[in-house]
């Protein structure tokens, strides 16, 4: 993953999508700068897989319950975006848990597609 840098006229992203992972706290993710959109796909606990367009001709913002597995990314190659994260409460680093491809898979077989795209 590369770092990120802001020069005139152009933007570098660290990273084309946000791996599956989920926290102790609730979050409002915010899109607010964007050419294209950007894809939030979440999993709750009873294994409904949420897909949510944000951005460009998407909503605004969208809200991820807390301990939700989720990942995001950008629909296009030529798509930039800058997405806002509010959490409540506060986000405690003791929470947070990157997905285990393995471990999903097998409790949310239906959903093995989006799984292996978003971990590692």
């Amino acid at each position: 993953m590369g770092r990120g840098t802001l020069q005139p006229r152009s933007i570098t992203c660290w990273s084309a999508a946000i791996f599956l992972h989920s926290t102790g706290s609730g979050q409002a993710r915010s899109g607010t700068i964007c050419r294209g959109l950007d894809t939030l796909y979440a999993i709750d606990k009873d294994g409904k897989l949420s897909k949510i367009k944000i951005g460009r001709c998407g909503t605004p913002q969208a809200v991820v319950k807390a301990n939700t597995w989720f990942a995001a990314a950008l629909d296009s190659t030529k798509s930039y975006s800058l997405l806002g994260c509010t959490m409540s409460p506060d986000l405690d680093y003791r929470d947070w848990e990157l997905a285990k491809r393995g471990e999903l898979v097998m409790i949310y077989l239906q959903h093995r597609k989006v799984i292996e795209r978003y971990t590692k």
